[in-house]
């Protein structure tokens, strides 16, 4: 009986200790609070392979961002025909490429030799602005960050293109230097309403010139005090008597207006005319003569027109 018990309580131990261990083994192991939160954090989302890197050129937000972007913006440069170098420079500034003042010194100061026509200037204290009449009027895609120097040479290049082999040989057959044809199709721009009236004009000033009489143009006054006064410094006179056509005795230093190619062509092939004169009314209706009478007379009809 005795030995019967010693069993039971030998049992008893042995399942007291089992489920002293099942409840040990069973218990969740208590993890540390490093361990938990990492557990607890999302995995890491890689970009994928197709996808720019931050800062990257080709990011969305990297070449939406003004501040970022360096590239140039395409403009576009309008030049009419009969625009001065001065008009150029302040269309120039009001596009906020460079100021009219930055425009003109890269004129007045540029090595532009290269070009023919530049290159077979004569020199001339009197002139005052030498690439006046050179800048030809077209319209141009230039770049918001170009420099003037860089335009001008575009312009050149264009004036160079547009004044023929062709051309240069007709001013050489009828005794004139280009600089004189482009000084005097100046003239007959901004003298002229339209290109329709250009060779009779034309031949006003060359018939003019022919007889030793002065031009008389009031365009060339305005280029003065327009064009030139309010663009140079120290003695704003200067250049009077060399440019104003009622002063001077034959062309003026250079030209007035950088000139069309009609009137390039119109400078080469003035009408075949006996006109000196002629005077314009409010409509724009031109009115020539050979006489100084018929001038008068052309005068007092023309500020009576309707």
């Amino acid at each position: 009986m005795n030995q019967q018990k010693h069993r039971l309580a030998v049992l008893f131990l042995i399942i007291l200790l089992a489920a002293s261990a099942l409840s040990a083994c069973g218990r969740p192991f208590a993890a540390s609070s490093s361990e938990q939160s990492l557990s607890a954090a999302p995995p890491a989302q890689s970009l994928p392979e197709s996808a720019p890197l931050p800062g990257d050129a080709s990011s969305p937000s990297a070449s939406s961002d003004p501040l970022q972007s360096s590239a140039p913006v395409v403009l576009t440069l309008a030049v009419p025909e009969g625009y001065t170098l001065a008009r150029i420079g302040m269309t120039l500034e009001e596009k906020g490429v460079c100021t009219a003042a930055e425009f003109i010194a890269a004129a007045q100061s540029g090595d532009f030799s290269t070009f023919p026509l530049i290159a077979a200037q004569e020199a001339n204290p009197n002139r005052c602005f030498a690439l006046e009449g050179y800048l030809f009027p077209a319209t141009y895609e230039i770049y918001d960050n170009e420099t003037p120097d860089s335009i001008i040479r575009r312009m050149l290049t264009h004036t160079e293109d547009s004044v023929t082999a062709d051309l240069r040989a007709e001013a050489a057959a009828i005794g004139l230097t280009m600089d004189q044809v482009i000084t005097l199709a100046s003239i007959i721009e901004k003298e002229s309403f339209g290109h329709g009236e250009m060779r009779n004009v034309s031949s006003v000033l060359h018939n003019r010139l022919n007889q030793g009489t002065r031009l008389q143009c009031d365009v060339t006054i305005n280029y003065v005090e327009g064009a030139i006064k309010p663009f140079i410094t120290g003695d704003v006179n200067r250049y009077n008597s060399y440019y104003n056509t009622y002063k001077c005795p034959a062309l003026p230093a250079g030209a007035i207006c950088n000139p069309s190619l009609d009137a390039i062509k119109a400078a080469l092939r003035p009408a075949d005319t006996d006109y000196l004169f002629f005077v314009t009314d409010k409509n724009q209706n031109y009115y020539y003569a050979s006489t100084w009478e018929q001038h008068e007379k052309n005068v007092s009809d023309a500020k009576n027109a309707g």
